[in-house]
């Protein structure tokens, strides 16, 4: 948590209250809102270099972290979206 702070500019405890947030076993199957983020980042998840993020911007929390970046891991995620069809905005 302490690399993340410095590497991110924030706090240990941003950093902290953040993790607090996150639920890597979550699977939000109904996505209500019009815009969606996603990026990538360092990590390290069973072997991937990168992980990604999922990201709603209108209610400001983080809806998944997906294992690995790859375009076969994103389709997965995407086909059992639902909601996607209300997306109006897509930030990457």
């Amino acid at each position: 948590m302490k690399e993340i702070a410095r590497q991110t500019n924030v706090s240990v405890t941003t950093v902290m209250r953040l993790f607090d947030n996150v639920n890597p076993t979550r699977k939000i199957e109904d996505f209500s809102s019009e815009a969606i983020c996603i990026d990538k980042f360092k990590g390290n998840a069973g072997g991937a270099k990168y992980q990604c993020i999922i990201v709603d911007p209108v209610k400001k929390q983080i809806v998944e972290i997906l294992r690995d970046r790859r375009q076969d891991v994103l389709i997965e995620y995407f086909k059992g979206l639902q909601g996607r069809d209300k997306v109006k905005y897509f930030i990457l």
